[in-house]
């Protein structure tokens, strides 16, 4: 698959995001912010911070605890809670659509690839020249590129084989 020219992160009201929705679906798994915490990598104290946050914002309850009883008590996602948890889902997969609709479009379009491809071309020196290859050179360990520049001026550059492979 190519390189994505254009990736972004959804996001609701400022900070709904994929980290807090991957939390609401461990706690929905694992009845627990302690396990689902665990799961993702956060701490404990993060997590319940993430889960107050999210209740605090929104209009309903959308993450609850319940303690001792019969059932042990644990965490759960309310009905609001599992809403949005669907919602967010739905959501992220027409962006990642979207996104890809995107980028197929880009990397279908010849001058716009031609000018998005310049963007990510992988050199190390200090300084880059745009201009036409009208010549290469190959050696034992280095290759000469002759490059005709805009102005008509002509620059060679030596590059070691491995990189002048990697720029094909």
């Amino acid at each position: 698959e190519p390189l994505p020219w254009v990736e972004g992160e959804l996001r609701l009201a400022g900070m709904f995001d994929a980290r807090m929705i991957r939390l609401f679906a461990a706690i929905e798994q694992t009845h627990s912010i302690n396990q689902a915490a665990k799961q993702l990598g956060l701490s404990y104290k993060g997590a319940w911070q993430m889960v107050e946050r999210a209740n605090n914002l929104a209009p309903k309850v959308l993450v609850a605890t319940a303690t001792g009883g019969a059932k042990g008590g644990g965490t759960f996602l309310t009905p609001a809670g599992q809403s949005f948890l669907r919602l967010f889902e739905k959501l992220e997969e027409k962006h990642r659509a979207f996104l890809k609709d995107i980028n197929r479009e880009l990397t279908e379009d010849p001058e716009m690839l031609f000018l998005l491809r310049r963007l990510i071309l992988k050199a190390s020196a200090r300084n880059q020249f745009y201009g036409k290859i009208a010549g290469i050179r190959g050696g034992d360990l280095e290759v000469e590129v002759k490059i005709e520049l805009k102005g008509g001026k002509t620059v060679i550059a030596s590059l070691a084989e491995r990189s002048a492979a990697e720029l094909n």
